[in-house]
């Protein structure tokens, strides 16, 4: 058991007390793995975090499990009431790795979870699970709803809430603000790193398939069967980005200031720790 805090920065300046803190699990891939802002926060002060839950957690079963909840901000304070939670959605049981869970608000308010697969290969096509999947939900008072306009929400062997699948790792999304077009970063196994743009229904293929190519292979290799949505930008664990080897797209963001040049606007820009390189 540790403790992961979540930190306000004001005008670029970390304040020193943190604004929440929280008891997790903090093996491996675990720990506090994500954060997103309700998208009415001006109002309602909501943020929802993911996270792997330690012994002191509110609900402690004796396991730990991966856990999406609300919080509340007071504004007066600067501080949440780790006391005040809401429980969305939770996992169980945990896993050390392949978490994912990158979140993010859609233009139509729906909450967008990247799920990693646990290390679990087949769990990636099983549409009776969630992990390995971008699950989409709409957060309410008390828990979720399903949108809608998911595209399995008719079929009774499909679990509803999944909006894409065919993922291994992914921890990272971005939108654009100008069309709300979602891109995913899917950290790879052997031989690829991938970011794939985000469609309903689209199959990105692992464990059969790792960026362009079969699983484990290189170019050139065999197209995409039609089942399968190849992604938008994919590049090889060797140092012909950056000065390393391997790698993880730690960072994913789309221009949408003005200090740049005019042709940067709107345009991705993705990070690798590893290979110590930003690209666009």
């Amino acid at each position: 058991d540790s403790w992961s805090s979540i930190m306000l920065v004001n005008n670029g300046v970390v304040r020193e007390d943190p604004v929440l803190t929280l008891s997790t699990n903090t093996f491996w891939d675990s720990g506090l793995l994500a954060i997103v802002l309700d998208p009415d926060f001006a109002d309602n002060n909501w943020l929802y975090v993911w996270y792997a839950t330690g012994i002191n957690s509110a609900g402690w079963s004796g396991e730990s499990t991966l856990r999406l909840s609300r919080f509340v901000y007071d504004s007066t304070t600067g501080k949440i009431d780790p006391g005040a939670e809401t429980v969305i959605l939770e996992d169980k049981p945990w896993f050390k790795y392949h978490h994912g869970n990158a979140l993010l608000f859609d233009k139509e308010g729906n909450l967008l979870i990247a799920m990693g697969n646990r290390g679990e290969l087949p769990s990636s096509q099983d549409m009776s699970v969630l992990f390995g999947k971008i699950v989409r939900i709409h957060p309410n008072e008390s828990g979720y709803d399903i949108p809608e306009d998911n595209p399995y929400v008719d079929d009774p062997n499909v679990r509803p809430e999944i909006y894409a699948i065919g993922m291994r790792n992914p921890y990272r999304m971005a939108d654009r603000a100008e069309d709300g077009l979602i891109v995913v970063g899917d950290v790879g196994a052997n031989s690829w790193e991938e970011i794939n743009l985000l469609t309903a229904m689209a199959n990105y293929g692992y464990p059969e398939r790792e960026g362009p190519c079969p699983l484990h292979q290189l170019q050139p290799c065999p197209p995409a069967p039609p089942q399968f949505t190849d992604p938008i930008i994919a590049y090889p664990h060797d140092a012909s980005l950056g000065t390393g080897t391997s790698g993880a797209v730690t960072g994913l963001a789309f221009y949408e200031g003005n200090a740049f040049p005019a042709d940067y606007q709107n345009n991705l820009f993705f990070a690798d720790f590893n290979q110590q390189f930003i690209a666009s």
